[in-house]
């Protein structure tokens, strides 16, 4: 039972990554397209990309590693059910 609880959470972790992941290439995708963008090296341009990479990481670290936690507990329906509510995922 408490692997399929695990298993459970694992579809809200992975709508709210692949949401944060769409919200990050869309940002990027409009930072990189501006025409003060075209100058700037490719290196430049990988090291921003990889900077919005570890800022969605860090982000997402917290509420996920809490939805880890509580897929055993009594909360997880009610946390789980939050963060789907706060950031808009079905």
């Amino acid at each position: 039972m408490a692997d399929w609880q695990i298993r459970a959470s694992g579809e809200t972790i992975r709508a709210l990554r692949s949401r944060a992941l769409e919200i990050r290439d869309s940002e990027l995708a409009r930072l990189m397209g501006k025409q003060s963008m075209q100058s700037v090296s490719e290196e430049t341009q990988r090291e921003i990309a990889h900077a919005f990479d570890r800022l969605v990481n860090k982000l997402l670290h917290q509420p996920l590693q809490s939805i880890r936690e509580v897929a055993q507990a009594d909360q997880r329906d009610s946390l789980i059910s939050a963060v789907r509510r706060l950031f808009q995922i079905r």
